[in-house]
């Protein structure tokens, strides 16, 4: 058996709403897989000719969020499903929650828990043409 701490998300649930506050949470059906963001930092050179010993300098830049890809089987007859696409053509603000279940051995026995954070809508419209 692999010595990993990584889990499979079966039993996730991912949820929109148009308020950070999320006070009225819409679940995602039919979702079949996901990429949860990855938040990296990127550095700025900022060397100058003073620079001590003709090293390189850097400096902390900006905080990119990443992306997140959630694969759903798409139904028109979903009012969550209709919603996400009518929000994304709108270019509407939507704010996104992904809850993973929580797993035996877990800290305290705490869910693990990712966002919300900010997102906009990106939908691969190729499939409805």
């Amino acid at each position: 058996m692999a010595n990993t701490v990584a889990r499979i998300g079966t039993a996730a649930v991912i949820q929109y709403d148009t308020a950070f506050a999320f006070s009225s949470p819409v679940t995602v059906g039919e979702v079949v897989g996901f990429k949860l963001p990855k938040i990296a930092t990127e550095y700025v050179e900022a060397t100058t000719l003073t620079s001590a010993n003709r090293f390189k300098e850097f400096i902390k830049g900006l905080i990119d969020f990443g992306e997140a890809t959630i694969n759903v089987q798409y139904g028109d007859e979903d009012t969550a499903h209709k919603a996400i696409v009518t929000a994304a053509k709108a270019g509407t603000k939507l704010f996104w929650r992904f809850n993973l279940p929580t797993y035996a051995g877990a800290a305290g026995g705490a869910g693990h828990y990712v966002g919300p954070f900010e997102a906009f809508c990106a939908v691969d419209f190729s499939e409805f043409n």
